[in-house]
């Protein structure tokens, strides 16, 4: 008798295992906008070819957005908003690194249409891109403590390739608790063995300033670095 209760209450009440949804068809856009077959903890995978119309993902949540069979490859602007704890990442496929690319294109990789948070993205490659790898200017606001206006809040960018093309980052960066954003193009980012993390971009509202900043491992300014934690240098 306990064990018949046991399957009746397994079939009544089911069991919830992560799923792995596949979209895309190789070729043309990829476009996700709503959790439509998808639950918290599932993959969305797109298969491998080439889109050339690039794609849009938005309104997801909890969710891993990964390459399925290969490499995906887009001609256009991918376009995300409303993202809350996805991961975009390019090494869904066994030994493949780097699994999501925009290569010989003009314009914006991945563009901030609406505010996101808890973002990662990782292990992309921007190879001949004439424009700028992750834009979210179009939110450049004075941050004055309300998360809700900001484009990526607490987002995580790592792992990426930048091989002869524009700037990684565009928008605003600044640290914990600071007002008025102190770098707004970000070049390069590089962490070392302690896990550090250096930022290389030009500074607000001008193309002439440049600046290096370090953070500490626990994402903190390290004020003892430079001047208040930045080095400026000022192009002639």
């Amino acid at each position: 008798m306990k064990c018949s209760l046991t399957l009746l209450l397994l079939f009544a009440f089911g069991t919830a295992f992560p799923r792995t949804l596949v979209i895309g068809t190789g070729s043309g856009v990829v476009v996700k906008n709503d959790m439509k077959g998808l639950h918290p903890g599932d993959t969305l995978a797109i298969r491998s070819g080439f889109y050339e119309k690039g794609g849009a993902f938005s309104n997801l949540s909890g969710i891993s957005i990964i390459n399925q069979g290969g490499i995906i490859d887009f001609g256009q602007t991918v376009s995300i908003g409303n993202l809350s704890r996805v991961s975009i990442l390019g090494n869904g496929v066994k030994n493949l690194l780097y699994g999501i690319r925009f290569q010989n294109m003009k314009g914006t990789a991945f563009f901030v249409e609406a505010p996101c948070n808890h973002l990662s993205i990782a292990y992309c490659v921007y190879q001949n891109l004439d424009g700028i790898a992750l834009d979210a200017s179009r939110f450049f606001v004075r941050y004055t403590g309300d998360t809700a206006t900001m484009a990526l809040y607490k987002t995580v960018i790592s792992h990426q390739k930048l091989l002869h093309s524009g700037p990684l980052f565009t928008g605003s960066w600044a640290s914990t608790g600071s007002l008025t954003p102190t770098i707004s193009m970000v070049y390069d980012l590089i962490e070392d063995g302690s896990g550090n993390v250096y930022i290389a971009g030009s500074k607000t509202n001008t193309n002439k300033d440049y600046v290096i900043q370090k953070y500490n491992s626990s994402g903190t300014l390290d004020t003892t670095f430079g001047t208040s934690g930045t080095v400026t240098y000022t192009s002639p």
